[in-house]
């Protein structure tokens, strides 16, 4: 049985354009928003003159002008993370740590295998990646549909089947017990990802490590 899975475009996200866009994006619209208040300075005077005549007007009025504050500030500091940001470095395959992706399933039918399908598909290592996937008890062909991956990626995929429904946790513990690598990603099995999205998850791990030594 064949299957295809929708390929999400990657390019934007690599290009240092695309990242300039959005920070500037952000810029334009605090700016903006800025401006609007200050040329509305008068209209806006006259209204909270108004509201401050009515009974509770000016607890009312205190409580925005603190909300809005907060608000602000919170906003500010988004931004300044925005422009801090900065890609994680990035690792050669032999750096790659070794990574056991979980994808625990229940009742998802076809779509565990196209889950399954998009990690396979990663740009990872082959001997370094293990998807795990785990069927919670399903009562449609959930199973069916991960034998049908495990079938197409032979020695790739590990499929376990729980006898009963016991929660998502513990289908996670029964693929954390059954992986030695140096990494775990748990990945829902209704989601697909890109090429370069497992990749990019250990290069952190790895990023970190050496940020330490």
């Amino acid at each position: 049985m064949q299957w295809k899975i929708k390929d999400f475009p990657s390019d934007l996200q690599k290009e240092n354009l695309y990242d300039f866009s959005s920070k500037s994006l952000i810029f334009i619209v605090f700016s903006v928003t800025i401006l609007g208040v200050w040329a509305q300075g008068v209209q806006i005077e006259v209204v909270l003159d108004r509201l401050a005549d009515f009974e509770w007007g000016l607890v009312y009025l205190t409580t925005a002008r603190i909300l809005f504050c907060i608000n602000m500030l919170a906003f500010l500091w988004r931004f300044v993370l925005v422009l801090r940001y900065r890609p994680c470095q990035a690792c050669t395959d032999e750096q790659l740590p070794t990574c056991t992706v979980l994808i625990p399933a229940y009742n998802e039918g076809r779509h565990v295998a196209d889950t399954i399908e998009s990690v396979a598909a990663s740009d990872y290592p082959a001997e370094k990646i293990e998807i795990i996937s785990i069927d919670d008890g399903s009562a449609d062909d959930t199973w069916q549909w991960i034998q049908i991956a495990a079938a197409k990626f032979p020695g790739r995929v590990t499929p376990v089947r729980l006898k009963r429904n016991c929660g998502k946790r513990r289908a996670l513990y029964e693929g954390f017990i059954r992986s030695k690598a140096d990494i775990f990603v748990t990945i829902d099995s209704d989601s697909l990802v890109e090429k370069d999205t497992i990749r990019n998850c250990s290069a952190r791990s790895y990023s970190s490590k050496t940020s330490a030594q």
